[in-house]
């Protein structure tokens, strides 16, 4: 899919054809006071609402903690994405039809490497969450202990990289996966022709995007050994940037 040309007038016929109290009614609750709305403000706690939407002017600001916008930046805000990004997520609401800029072979090279590399991340996030699972592990009784719940792994993702040398790598290459690409995001080593797994005997956090991607883990040791650190990240990579 070609990216998006965003233009002035795109952005304007956006908003021409959306309420703003309407995409702010459906995050948090308004109430109308005037020829206003208020509401409690999404963006920093309080008690007392502080809130306001102008339907008139087609804006919001919070005299609490002085946000304010018009329905574009309210979408970046309420829901941590670019611009860009909030302003594809409205113009489908609005039914906005946005021009596509043609990409160059190169850049489409770019991004199918990127689409890859994402889904090797997948793989390895599913095998370590299946390894989790597996019964009688210790890396369940070691989240048990720490009074980490069978929600929290579940809504984090976590798992597990069990203590064998080469699980992962075994894995990607049954999938037909380059285990150079495997080796590009850090989370398998090579050494004289042969591959290995980085992250062994850790529970395993995956490092997501503002989209929600895997682009990145963290692992923690489960027991103390001198010659490993007890944290270690992946390595930077053209998805992750310490």
């Amino acid at each position: 899919m070609n990216p998006v040309k965003i233009t002035q007038d795109v952005v304007e016929e956006i908003k021409s054809r959306l309420d703003i109290v309407d995409i702010a009614s459906e995050r948090i609750g308004l109430k109308k006071t005037g020829s206003n709305y208020k509401g409690l403000c999404p963006f920093h706690s309080e008690k007392t609402p502080s809130f306001i939407v102008n339907p008139d002017k087609q804006i919001f600001h919070c005299f609490g903690c002085h946000v304010g916008g018009d329905v574009i930046s309210f979408v970046e805000k309420m829901e941590n994405i670019t611009f860009y990004e909030a302003v594809i997520k409205l113009a489908d609401i609005a039914g906005v039809k946005l021009p596509t800029v043609e990409t160059s072979y190169e850049e489409k090279k770019l991004q199918d490497r990127k689409q890859q590399l994402l889904d090797i991340n997948i793989l390895a996030r599913d095998h370590y969450i299946s390894r989790l699972k597996m019964p009688d592990n210790k890396a369940q009784k070691y989240a048990s202990l720490r009074g980490i719940s069978e929600e929290t792994l579940k809504t984090f993702s976590i798992g597990y990289a069990p203590e064998e040398w080469d699980s992962l790598a075994i894995l990607l290459t049954k999938k037909g996966i380059s285990l150079g690409n495997a080796v590009s995001l850090g989370l398998v080593k090579e050494t004289n022709g042969k591959y290995y797994d980085t992250f062994r005997d850790r529970l395993m956090f995956p490092i997501l995007n503002h989209r929600g991607d895997v682009v990145a883990f963290g692992g923690r040791i489960l027991e103390a050994k001198e010659d490993s650190p007890k944290y270690i990240n992946s390595r930077e990579s053209d998805l992750y940037k310490k």
